[in-house]
């Protein structure tokens, strides 16, 4: 494999390189816009981006805590305290075919912004 046709190895590669990007996408935005109203839209609860917008066809939430708690500190280094994220598809069927979503472990990392 040629340098110039490499691709990321593995999953984690690929999100630290989209974390990066974003990074460095937040790292623009703040000076111009300012941390004290500066809003993240993450996906880590969002169901239907994971199961491709199929209802009938809902996947287990992918969900790596360490990646989140390594996103929370980001946002928190660069003073932004205001997450939102989506949670559709999250519903009764969801939790009977996969179990309660980390939904504590969610809200507890959004304590650390505080």
């Amino acid at each position: 494999m040629t340098e110039k046709n490499k691709t990321p190895s593995s999953e984690k590669e690929r999100s630290r390189r989209q974390f990066l990007f974003t990074g460095l996408r937040i790292a623009a935005s703040l000076p111009v816009f300012g941390k004290d109203d500066a809003q993240v839209l993450e996906y880590w609860l969002d169901v239907s981006l994971f199961s491709s917008w199929k209802r009938d066809a809902k996947k287990k939430l992918p969900w790596k805590r360490d990646v989140f708690l390594e996103d929370i500190a980001a946002y928190a280094d660069r003073g932004i305290r205001h997450v939102t994220s989506f949670a559709a598809y999250m519903d009764a069927d969801y939790v009977k075919q996969y179990g309660e979503p980390p939904l504590d472990e969610y809200g507890e990392g959004l304590r650390r912004l505080g």
